[in-house]
């Protein structure tokens, strides 16, 4: 199988999504709101990746190939970063379930960006791309628990 375009897909648009970080530890709210957000938040995910992902980048992926997807949180306001990965979780499962793949799968690296927009304007873009020689080699080396370590760290 050839290999898919350096550049990736276009971007995958989802406007109207609202990427909240529920606060489930302070007690607000009811965990039923947050599951509700999140279950269509991953429907959402899913079903918009799996129109706009070309069925051959799905068996790229099974093939032992990696890819590496960008989530991009659009939003008035902005997340810190563990809040920010947190909010982009429903996503990040329905983009995996669409490339028929775990979350945590090594084949796929995941990272995050926000950015700012009008008031009341919310939505988010997935980025899909082939991962680069130098990403490859991190995650594998990741996935195998082995990490080089300086002389400074041996101290």
């Amino acid at each position: 199988m050839t290999r898919p375009s350096a550049k990736g897909l276009p971007p995958i648009e989802i406007k109207g999504l609202r990427l909240a970080s529920p606060n489930r530890t302070s007690g607000q709210g009811h965990w039923r709101y947050a599951y509700a957000a999140a279950k269509s938040a991953r429907l959402q995910a899913y079903w918009a990746t799996l129109a706009a992902v070309p069925a051959a980048w799905r068996l790229w992926l099974l093939e032992g190939e990696g890819l590496h997807v960008t989530i991009t949180r659009i939003a008035p306001g902005s997340l810190d970063d563990d809040n920010l990965a947190g909010s982009c979780k429903g996503l990040r499962d329905g983009i995996a379930d669409a490339f028929m793949v775990d979350d945590r799968d090594p084949r796929v690296t995941w990272s995050y960006l926000q950015e700012r927009s009008g008031r009341g304007v919310y939505g988010a873009r997935v980025d899909v791309r082939p991962r680069t020689k130098t990403e490859e080699k991190t995650a594998l080396n990741r996935a195998a628990g082995t990490t080089r370590r300086t002389a400074a760290c041996r101290r």
